[in-house]
C-alpha cells in the first residue's frame, strides 16, 4: 500500500507522438517484413540477397546432378564389363578392361588420363560386388511405397491370428476384430471380412438337406424320364393331384446357426455345415419330451 501510495502518476504520450520501438544492439539485423511486422533478427551477417539465394540453388543442383551423372557412368561400365560392346565404333567382348579404359579415355574429358580412367572402371567393379549384398542402398531402385506401410492384409502376424480366431467355435468378425486388438493390432472390420475371404473363410448357414445317394439319383431320372413321355393332358392331370411344401429354418432362441467354414468351393463349405434331419428330429423330441414333463407336473401341483 505505501509503494502504490508514494507512486508518481505518469503522464500518458501525446496522441500525435506514436511510441517508437528501438531495437537493442544484437538486434541490429532485425527487419519489417512485407506487412509491417518486426521480425527480430541476432543474425551477425546480413540476409542473402535473392541473386545469391539462386546462386546457392544452382550449386546444388549442379552436385546433385554430377553424382547422379557418376552413379549412371559407374552403371554404364558395369554393364559393358559383364556383356560387352557392340557400336559402330568399338566392338569388343566382355571382361575387356583395356578396351573400356580406352573408351573412358575417348569419350569422358575426366577420365583423360590412363590412371583416373583405370581407377573409376575397378571401383565401379568393386561397389557393383558389395551392391549385391546391401540392395537396398542401390540409388538406381525403384524407390516407390519404401516407406510405405504395408498392408495389413499381408501382414503374417495377423493373418496367423486371423487364421485361429475364424477356426474357433462360434467366430465372428467383431469377435475376431476383439482379439487382434487384445494383441495390438487394430484392423477395421471391412479389413478382417478380406483377409477371411483370402483365408477361403465362408459365412455359411447349416445345410438341413441330407446329400442324395446314386439310387436315388438314378430314381428321380427314371420319374423325369417318365413324365417326359407322357402327354400334357396326362401330365397336368397326374400334376393337379400333388400338393408340393418347402421348408424353412428360423433361430427363434438364441444367435443364429452360421459360422465361419474354411473350404476351397461352397459345396465343401455346405458338407462341413451340414446337419442330418435325424438329428433334428432327436432334439425336437427331447424338446416335446421336457414340455410333456413340465406339463404333468403341473397339473399334478394343480391337484
Amino acid at each position: 500500500m505505501r509503494n502504490r501510495r508514494n507512486r508518481q502518476p505518469q503522464t500518458p504520450p501525446a496522441r500525435g507522438n506514436p511510441l517508437v520501438f528501438q531495437t537493442k544492439t544484437k538486434y541490429q539485423s532485425s527487419s519489417r517484413n512485407a506487412d509491417g511486422v518486426l521480425i527480430l533478427s541476432r543474425r551477425k551477417r546480413p540476409l542473402p540477397t535473392a541473386e545469391e539465394v539462386e546462386a546457392r540453388k544452382r550449386k546444388k543442383l549442379a552436385i546433385k546432378c554430377k553424382r547422379q551423372s557418376l552413379i549412371s557412368l559407374s552403371h554404364q561400365v558395369t554393364a559393358i564389363w559383364e556383356y560387352g560392346m557392340l557400336t559402330a565404333e568399338r566392338q569388343f567382348g566382355p571382361a575387356n578392361s583395356r578396351e573400356i579404359i580406352s573408351w573412358l579415355q575417348a569419350t569422358k574429358p575426366q577420365y583423360a588420363q590412363k590412371a583416373a580412367a583405370k581407377s573409376f572402371l575397378y571401383r565401379s567393379l568393386k561397389r557393383q560386388r558389395v551392391a549385391v549384398f546391401t540392395p537396398h542402398l542401390d540409388p538406381h531402385r525403384d524407390k516407390r511405397s519404401e516407406n510405405k506401410a504395408s498392408k495389413k492384409r499381408q501382414n503374417p502376424e495377423i493373418l496367423v491370428l486371423c487364421d485361429e480366431l475364424f477356426s474357433e467355435n462360434q467366430a465372428t468378425a467383431p469377435k475376431v476384430q476383439a482379439g487382434l486388438l487384445r494383441n495390438g493390432f487394430d484392423v477395421s472390420l471391412s479389413t478382417i471380412y478380406r483377409i477371411a475371404r483370402d483365408l477361403t473363410y465362408r459365412w455359411t448357414k447349416p445345410w438341413h438337406t441330407d446329400v442324395l445317394t446314386p439310387a436315388q439319383k438314378f430314381k428321380r431320372k427314371l420319374f423325369c424320364a417318365r413324365l417326359m413321355r407322357m402327354s400334357e393332358e396326362a401330365m397336368l392331370r397326374l400334376i393337379s393331384e400333388w400338393m408340393f411344401t418347402d421348408e424353412k429354418w428360423w433361430d427363434i432362441i438364441g444367435p443364429a446357426s452360421y459360422k465361419y467354414v474354411k473350404g476351397d468351393s461352397k459345396m465343401a463349405v455346405k458338407m462341413q455345415n451340414q446337419v442330418h434331419k435325424m438329428f433334428v428330429v432327436l432334439c425336437l423330441c427331447a424338446h416335446l419330451c421336457s414340455l410333456i414333463i413340465v406339463c404333468l407336473c403341473c397339473a399334478g401341483a394343480e391337484e
